[in-house]
């Protein structure tokens, strides 16, 4: 997944003009894609942040984990000099037909403008991007390459439809992945986790503690959510918390799936999303994880064992009924 979505292409035969750095944090772990197709065929270098652990200094508020990560993949790209940096203010991704909504959460929205207040020697490029409709139909970035980088307008539209083209198929390769995996798990009928979030929490070594790795080192499939096809509806106006529900679907299905939602303390929307998965499951377990800048490592691995061996006994526990009410 992360290969396909943190692969870095650039421009085939473009003059590099000037770097554009995006920070690894918040919608690039769904967009870069989409992003970097475009900047480096528009001829500029991108540079793809890490993350400085000293950006949550430059927070100055009570942010979410997501977003003190976000300081400091900002932090990151002004120590290595880059002074043009690309942070959109993303409004809605691409909603699945079912589905009622897609937005994002405010403080993701917002991220342009505490940030430019965190950093005001940087230049932003911060267009507002509704992909509600699809990544095809915004032509924000096409108006801000001709408006704000000087590009011709037939130049800008041949490589937005590049970086569509980029982005969708990065997508459908990420969900074959997901689908094969689904299929191998549910084939081997082994306990298997879906791990669910928001895309730059739960898939991230720095926001979830690498609890894919974890698992997949316990001997344990971890499946992400943002792998997996639509099952039923999206009942809720937010992106991230639709795809969690989603999870939930596919995990009702399947007696050996489980669920997984990393989270992070202060986030309102996955409040009310905890209770909704929680009434859905029932009796099956599933396990949250809250993880902000101060969670221990080995506080993770002890839950994510624990978390394992309640698997194992309510297999065991549902076998032994299965078992009596099939002589």
């Amino acid at each position: 997944r992360s290969k396909l979505l943190f692969g870095l292409p650039m421009g085939s035969g473009a003059v590099k003009t000037k770097r554009i750095g995006i920070p690894k944090a918040l919608t690039a772990h769904s967009l870069f894609p989409l992003y970097s197709t475009f900047f480096a065929a528009l001829g500029m270098e991108v540079v793809l942040s890490d993350i400085d652990p000293r950006g949550e200094l430059k927070s100055n508020a009570g942010f979410c984990f997501p977003a003190q990560i976000a300081h400091g993949a900002v932090l990151d790209l002004v120590q290595r000099g880059v002074e043009l940096i690309f942070l959109p203010h993303v409004m809605r991704m691409p909603a699945r037909e079912a589905w009622k909504e897609s937005y994002l959460c405010p403080i993701t929205q917002a991220s342009p403008y505490f940030l430019a207040k965190a950093y005001p020697q940087i230049h932003l490029l911060s267009p507002l991007l509704d992909f509600s409709d699809g990544y095809a139909a915004s032509s924000a970035l096409v108006e801000m390459a001709v408006n704000e980088l000087g590009q011709t307008r037939g130049f800008a539209e041949r490589q937005w439809t590049a970086a569509v083209q980029a982005q969708t198929e990065a997508e459908s390769e990420v969900q074959k992945l997901g689908q094969a995996a689904l299929a191998e798990a549910i084939a081997a009928n082994k306990p298997a986790i879906i791990l669910a979030g928001h895309s730059y929490n739960a898939f991230t070594p720095e926001g979830s503690q690498s609890v894919g790795k974890k698992l997949s080192s316990m001997g344990v499939a971890a499946i992400p959510a943002d792998c997996l096809m639509p099952e039923g509806a999206g009942p809720t106006s937010w992106h991230f918390a639709n795809q969690v529900m989603n999870a939930v679907n596919v995990v009702k299905q399947h007696p050996n799936l489980f669920l997984l939602c990393v989270s992070n303390f202060s986030c309102t929307i996955d409040a009310f999303t905890q209770s909704m998965l929680a009434s859905e499951l029932g009796s099956k377990p599933y396990l949250i994880l809250e993880i902000d800048a101060h969670t221990a490592d080995a506080g993770v691995q002890t839950r994510l064992e624990a978390f394992l061996d309640i698997v194992r006994n309510f297999r065991v526990g549902q076998s032994s009924h299965a078992d009596r009410f099939n002589p």
